[in-house]
């Protein structure tokens, strides 16, 4: 390598370890959040995941898993409106996530509004047989 292309080198890998200069961070970061809101679920710490969902959804709004993600914390914390308001916009970016179908409905049943409970869960149902005929098991709730 010649002297200039090895200072270009040295410089941007000195940016780099800065934090000065990113590729594709958005992207990442969102994808980032959003796998530490999963396992903030695991542990049950659900107001971290929240916290970690919300950043997911800031970097990329068009995010429906980290919106049903948001929507799951919610609804363990016992917010059940906010829970839903989270699992209805999932639904509105992807109509076809079966986990948000699901979640919602699981929300509306702590309401007591059991006709959208049920119409949820039917959509849900529905959702993961046309899934599971495409995919794996598994696959199609989130």
């Amino acid at each position: 390598m010649g002297k200039t292309c090895s200072s270009i080198v040295v410089t941007l890998l000195a940016l780099l370890a800065a934090g000065r200069v990113a590729f594709g961070t958005e992207v990442n970061t969102a994808v980032e959040a959003e796998r530490a809101g999963d396992a903030c679920l695991e542990r049950r710490d659900y107001s971290s995941a929240i916290e970690n969902f919300t950043k997911a959804i800031r970097l990329d709004p068009k995010n429906a898993r980290a919106y049903c993600g948001s929507g799951t914390a919610y609804e363990h914390k016992g917010d059940h409106d906010s829970a839903i308001a989270d699992y209805t916009e999932a639904i509105r970016l992807d109509p076809k996530l079966a986990s948000a179908h699901y979640g919602r409905g699981t929300a509306y049943a702590h309401k007591g509004d059991y006709d959208k409970a049920i119409a949820d869960f039917a959509e849900a149902v529905r959702l993961a047989e046309e899934c599971r005929s495409v995919f794996q098991p598994g696959q199609c709730l989130r």
